[in-house]
């Protein structure tokens, strides 16, 4: 890497490398390089010294052991930091990943009488309890109200979900010849067993990391070895699975670590960055960056325009079903990125027993007011988007949809991944889309809100910088075709 011309902010972080002695976080903003910084960050630490890169998925693991390929440095995603930790520690039990087994413990210690959507609400809470480590009532019972999963119907008291909880994750922690993914990260990490004795440890993706995941980091470094965490605090969007939405300036100030930015873009065009600014002010243009296009439209206009290869990406699900199948109607291969999304769906249909779309699609319609009634009466404001999405999304699948077959046939062929090399139009929601990037993105902006929350804010954030040239912001309507197709620019 000895031609890379590298920028005033790398500069700094590499200076820190060399010379500090401390705890380091980069706050490295899209597109700004963080894979290379990291490159970077590697070939200027010695040899000598031990490090690990942790990385977020295997996905991601892969890329990094195709670029750092230094023989002191070790690339591990978190789980198989924690999974070999506790091979070594259990070793006459050898552990075997098994997810039915979290299945299995919610049954043991939940009574049947209690109900299948208890159960469910369970294991919901166990697994986000994990994430933060949580082992009293107290913090459980915060959890249950802060992720909306405490007993709705008020046939149980908050007290007796938390004591199901603590016996669960009792369990979870015993030695046993089965393990499932999420106790990969907790057990270690509740034990607080040493990972590691590592020099450095280098953190991906900081800002998606739950509490568990930091405390299974940090316990890889050895005393006086040096922590450096790289993330983007706007790009914190996976709180609703348990990531800490305060990752980055709480391992900041727990870490009393030195902070340096990475703040020039170099996938996202001028106009895009430009209009990123209004939310994000430190977002900065790269000198060589091109003009680029940012464009408002309507929805007339992107379906005479959008071609196999875009990204089609939207705050919520439910327009995409109706958006991709008219897209196929048209002759465009499409497809909607999320089989787990399909899945979901059909767990409800499943749910309501019904034989007929038009049974089907009245049971759907008393479902979700008397799901919306439930949530908002009980304070759980934030679960009743989730609940509308389901319902739209059903019924825009169901529309010209014959029987109940059809509908699943439907959501299985639309509902998948692309495979590598695939020329599709894909639409996605936004979490789908984040650490992807592309040249031509059509953003469904009248679904975003990014005035509302810090979480919404970060949302609308990852949607527009995913566009590497052109960015189309586009207004759903549901107006005539010819006013449908009228098109505006800003």
């Amino acid at each position: 890497m000895t031609n890379v011309a590298w920028s005033k902010y790398q500069e700094a972080i590499f200076r820190e490398v060399e010379e500090g002695t401390g705890h380091l976080v980069v706050l490295a903003l899209a597109g700004s390089g963080k894979t290379k910084t990291l490159e970077g960050i590697v070939e200027r630490i010695p040899v000598s010294k031990q490090v690990l890169l942790c990385a977020f998925n295997n996905k991601i693991k892969e890329e990094l052991k195709t670029r750092i390929k230094k023989s002191n440095t070790e690339v591990l995603t978190l789980h198989q930091l924690g999974y070999r930790k506790l091979r070594n520690i259990w070793a006459s039990a050898m552990p075997r990943p098994v997810e039915t087994r979290e299945e299995f413990l919610v049954a043991k210690f939940v009574p049947e009488l209690a109900g299948r959507e208890t159960r469910t609400t369970i294991r919901k809470l166990v697994s986000l309890c994990k994430c933060y480590v949580a082992d009293t009532q107290e913090q459980i019972i915060d959890i249950m109200f802060s992720y909306d999963c405490d007993p709705v119907n008020r046939a149980h008291s908050p007290e007796l979900y938390a004591q199901w909880v603590l016996a669960i994750l009792e369990e979870s922690r015993k030695r046993s010849p089965e393990i499932t993914f999420d106790d990969m990260i907790y057990v270690p990490a509740h034990m607080k067993i040493r990972t590691g004795a590592y020099d450095f440890v280098l953190i991906d993706e900081t800002q998606d990391l739950n509490v568990a995941q930091i405390k299974l980091s940090l316990n890889a470094i050895r005393p006086g070895g040096r922590i450096i965490a790289v993330g983007d605090k706007n790009q914190a969007i996976y709180r609703f699975r348990g990531a800490d939405e305060n990752a980055i300036p709480n391992l900041i100030e727990a870490l009393h670590a030195k902070v340096l930015p990475l703040s020039i873009s170099y996938r996202c065009p001028r106009a895009v960055v430009n209009h990123v600014k209004r939310y994000v002010p430190e977002f900065e243009i790269a000198p060589n960056a091109i003009e680029g296009l940012l464009k408002k439209v309507s929805e007339g206009f992107m379906k005479e325009n959008w071609q196999e290869g875009d990204y089609v990406i939207s705050r919520v699900n439910a327009p995409l079903s109706s958006l991709c199948l008219e897209a196929r109607k048209n002759g465009i291969r499409a497809v909607v990125v999320g089989r787990e999304t399909g899945e979901t769906l059909k767990k409800l249909i499943k749910k309501s027993e019904k034989e007929t779309i038009p049974e089907l699609l009245q049971w759907l319609l008393t479902w979700r007011d008397a799901m919306v009634d439930k949530l908002m009466s009980s304070g759980k404001e934030k679960a009743v988007d989730l609940v509308i999405d389901k319902y739209d999304n059903l019924v825009a699948l169901s529309e010209d949809a014959e029987t109940i077959e059809t509908l699943i046939e439907r959501i299985d062929y639309l509902f998948t991944e692309p495979k590598d090399g695939e020329e599709r139009l894909q639409l996605m929601s936004c979490h789908k889309a984040k650490g992807l990037e592309n040249e031509r993105v059509w953003l469904i902006d009248s679904t975003f809100r990014p005035d509302k929350s810090d979480e919404e804010k970060n949302l609308y954030y990852v949607g527009c910088t995913r566009s590497l040239e052109n960015l189309w912001l586009v207004t759903l309507t549901r107006q005539p075709k010819e006013k449908r197709e009228r098109d505006f620019t800003e």
